[in-house]
Formats: C-alpha cells, structure tokens, sequence
C-alpha cells in the first residue's frame, strides 16, 4: 500500500510540474502578444498583467511537489558537511517537520481562498473577467503534494536515524 502512495504521489508530481511548463509557455505567449500589441499596434491589452500573476502563482505550486521530491529545494551544504551522518539525520526530520507544518498552514489558507472564490464566483478585475477559483483550486492541490512530500522525506529521515542510532 505504501510503494503505491508513493507512486502515485510521483506521478501525480510529474504531471503538475509537466503542467506548470505548459502555464509557463503560455505566460511567455501573453507577455510576447501585449508586446507586441503595446509597441507595434499601439494598442496594450488590460488584462496581461493580472493574468500572467494569476498563472506564475499556480506555476510556482505546480512545481513545488516535484522540486521537493527531486531535492531541488535550498539545502545549506556548508552546515551539512560538517555534520555527522546521525545529526544530520536528526536535523532532517526538524527542518522536515517544520516545512510540513509551514506548507500546511499555506495550504489551508489557499484551499479557504478557493473555497470562498468558488462559492461566491470572484472574476479578475480587469476588463475581460476571468474566473479565479481554478487558479486557487491548482495551487491548493500543488500545495497538498508538497505536504505529502515533506511527511515523505521526514518518514524517510527518520528510518535513517534509526539505523544510524542502531549502528552507532
């Protein structure tokens, strides 16, 4: 049960950060259509700049699921070398716990922003109104896979704590 949790959490990872790369390539497209309409038409477009925000933020949460499974996150290496192999361990599951316990207070407050954009139906304020709740909704569900990822690694730092401490 656990080998396929994990998985799936993989893929789904995959998936989103292959999904996040599709959003960017269509922020490239807007940012590349309002210069061109701004400096060659002469006719900006109102929207590209509330969009554009609204689609790096849900690029941002795609990928954060798949960096943190692939360690792409910031690690401090000057402190780690000097560590033990058992102390770093140990400092894996606190910062590991910590992230968790932070991801998951940012996940709460994205999946209440989703909720209260789905149910009153927010729109940009710009003059082509786009719906807001799918771009809260991708960004809470980003948030849930790197919360998992985060609870991964401090299951996986604790194991090797243990068989460290065993064979100490």
């Amino acid at each position: 049960m656990k080998n396929w949790i994990s998985v799936v959490n993989r893929n789904t990872s995959a998936y989103f950060a292959y999904t996040g790369g599709l959003v960017l390539a269509a922020m490239l497209f807007i940012v590349l259509y309002e210069v061109w309409m701004r400096f060659v038409q002469n006719n900006p477009i109102s929207w590209a700049i509330e969009v554009p925000e609204l689609l790096l933020l849900t690029v941002v949460y795609l990928g954060l699921g798949y960096t943190t499974r692939a360690n792409g996150h910031i690690v401090m290496d000057v402190l780690l070398m000097r560590m033990t192999p058992l102390r770093r361990a140990q400092f894996g599951i606190v910062t590991s716990l910590v992230s968790a316990a932070i991801s998951t207070f940012l996940t709460w407050y994205l999946g209440l922003e989703f909720w209260i954009s789905f149910s009153q139906q927010w729109y940009t304020s710009t003059v082509i109104k786009v719906i807001i709740w799918p771009f809260y909704l991708m960004v809470a569900m980003g948030g849930f896979l790197m919360i998992l990822e985060w609870i991964g690694k401090s299951v996986t730092n604790w194991r090797d704590w243990r068989h460290l401490r065993r064979a100490a």
